[in-house]
């Protein structure tokens, strides 16, 4: 969802900065009308367009995946906490900004609807004639002039020679049905109310149709009275959104100046396919912003609730422990609740709440120990996380597994030997995905401490073994596109010159980096930011057709450590480019880094 809003928000802010620049000061009142309209409307369909032809212009084989860097001394004896925790982490909610959203759409709405009532009650209450296509309301002891659809309010104070000109302006209005256009943007600012964009461009959309009610309206009367009527008067106006007032005062200087400015040169209608190429950059752009649909076939069947089966599998771990059982190995103890073995890229309903019900017993039991004045820091942080689970649904971790922070960190914390690859549909692999997954298997053939590799569209999965150097008895099949494991000659870090095997280049490059991070890694930065535990850092960089360092980006859990990440790339010195059939070319790297912190 937040997503989405920034996507429309910075959609809508390029859509507008187009039109202030480059669109504003033009006569073509009716194209821009246009544009607004449809920019508006674009800005909010086009996050859901994907143009899967887009997808391949950077496919993501480029990246290569070096092996994970661990820092600090990590504890052998992993405990059964340690075992299920990251499936519990990756769906943390903290604060659900939903219904924030919906409150304020309520109350906009509402605002709309007494506005509403009130424009409706004043064309009840007061008569009405029939004038041409329209209706004419009159407004007792008003100056008042606007109009609402087919509707023309007029104030009976009004000068008698004043409304002749005041009429043929509002009838401009009805005639071109301006009101839909307001209306559309109020629909918008309920739906968006936090969006101040929206409230621009209804402004903007207000000051064109002033200026086609002009232009249309001051061929049927005298230019010079119609100026000075502008001038002379400034009628109160209803402060409603969704109506057409005659006079607004901060509109009448410009209103004067598009009357008297001449008509803009036809060519100057070229600037409307400066539109072209952002649309375009924007489908490129959410084309390649993977949103895929995580496969959600849970367990809904079930006869018992969410919350149902938790307390089912609460009692099953406190009858276990009464009979000392919890503890042994296998099934049969606490290994029934945990899903670390779990291939999945998802748990099912089933999984979820066994995992929910250990991590329960855990906390509780931790708290239920833990007496000292020294440690209620860490009793509050377990707190903290006792009621994050309880806040937390099925459904709210259905809807994380959808991102692709999730896809990212699932794809990137490969265990035991393998590399995982998540795919929409496990029966209906794509060509792109296929590439993907062609691109890890010639990474695991170079690599000797890789030797399966998991493939999950979400309750599924299958496994590739890799033996001798083989997948599935066969030769792997080469990308077509370049990576790390795959180009003609790789990049070299200064001391690996010696060896001319380009798989021995890589283990020394590996080792080199590793080298690197682990000597200059500021590991005073526990103490300083109160870290515990494992801290999962992953850092992207491109080493250029130069062999420089360049486009570094990391996603760490705090600004320091995000200053930390990049300073540390950074040092990686000049190397030798690599090449792809006698070119030059750029390779990308992304580099998982673990900060193991003693409690």
């Amino acid at each position: 969802m937040l997503h989405y809003i920034l996507q429309t928000v910075i959609f809508q802010l390029l859509f507008l900065l187009i039109y202030d620049v480059f669109l504003k000061k033009e006569t073509f009142f009716n194209w821009n009308r246009f544009y607004l309209l449809a920019s508006a409307l674009l800005s909010i369909v086009l996050p859901f367009i994907k143009i899967d032809s887009f997808k391949t212009v950077i496919p993501k084989e480029y990246i290569y995946v070096l092996p994970e860097i661990i820092i600090g001394k990590a504890n052998n004896n992993i405990t059964v906490e340690e075992a299920v925790i990251d499936n519990i982490n990756t769906s943390s909610i903290t604060f659900n900004w939903e219904h924030l959203l919906y409150l304020g759409s309520a109350t906009a709405l509402l605002l709309f609807v007494v506005k509403f009532y009130r424009l409706v009650l004043m064309a009840y209450k007061n008569p009405k004639t029939k004038f041409e296509n329209a209706f004419l309301v009159a407004l007792e002891n008003s100056k008042h002039a606007f109009s609402f659809f087919n509707y023309i309010f007029l104030g009976n104070n009004i000068k008698t020679e004043d409304r002749q000109t005041i009429l043929a302006h509002e009838l401009q209005h009805v005639k071109e049905k301006h009101s839909l256009d307001l209306l559309f943007f109020e629909a918008l600012k309920i739906i968006f109310w936090f969006n101040p964009l929206i409230y621009m461009y209804q402004k903007r959309v207000a000051s064109l149709h002033e200026f086609i009610a002009d232009s249309k309206a001051v061929k049927s009367n005298n230019k010079a009275h119609y100026y000075q009527n502008l001038l002379s008067q400034v009628f109160d106006t209803q402060k409603v959104s969704f109506i057409n007032p005659f006079f607004k005062q901060s509109l009448i200087k410009k209103r004067i100046i598009m009357l008297s400015k001449s008509k803009s040169k036809q060519i100057h209608l070229v600037k409307y396919l400066l539109v072209f190429p952002m649309v375009i950059g924007m489908l490129f752009y959410t084309s390649c912003t993977n949103d895929e649909k995580i496969n959600e076939s849970v367990e809904v069947n079930s006869e018992l609730t969410e919350e149902e089966l938790v307390e089912k599998y609460k009692n099953e771990i406190i009858l276990l422990k009464q009979e000392n059982k919890f503890y042994d190995d296998g099934k049969d103890g606490y290994e029934k609740f945990l899903s670390s073995d779990n291939n999945n890229y998802l748990l099912t309903l089933d999984e979820y709440a066994r995992s929910n019900a250990f991590m329960f017993m855990l906390f509780e039991g931790y708290m239920t120990s833990k007496d000292s004045l020294g440690e209620i820091e860490q009793l509050k942080s377990t707190q903290l996380r006792m009621e994050e689970l309880q806040n937390r649904t099925y459904v709210d971790y259905i809807e994380n597994k959808k991102t692709q922070e999730s896809i990212d960190r699932w794809e990137n914390s490969p265990r035991n030997g393998q590399l995982r690859k998540h795919v929409k549909d496990l029966d209906n692999i794509t060509a792109e995905e296929q590439k993907l997954i062609n691109s890890q298997a010639e990474q695991i053939h170079n690599d000797d401490f890789l030797h399966k590799q998991i493939i999950s569209d979400g309750l599924r999965h299958k496994v590739i073994g890799f033996q001798n150097n083989l997948v599935n008895n066969q030769k792997p099949v080469k990308s077509d596109e370049m990576s790390f494991a795959v180009i003609d000659e790789v990049p070299v870090f200064p001391g690996c010159e010696a060896s001319s095997l380009n798989s021995d280049k890589r283990k020394c490059f590996s080792d080199k980096i590793n080298n690197l991070v682990t000597k200059n890694w500021n590991q005073d930065l526990a103490n300083s930011l109160n870290l515990k535990g494992k801290v999962r850092i992953y850092v992207r960089f491109t080493i250029n057709k130069e062999g420089d360092i360049t486009n570094v980006k990391s996603r760490t859990p705090h600004p320091e450590l995000d200053k930390e990440a990049k300073r540390i790339v950074k040092l990686i010195p000049k190397v030798k480019p690599g090449k792809h059939e006698g070119d030059f070319v750029n390779i990308t790297f992304d580099l998982p880094i673990t900060f193991n912190v003693k409690e």
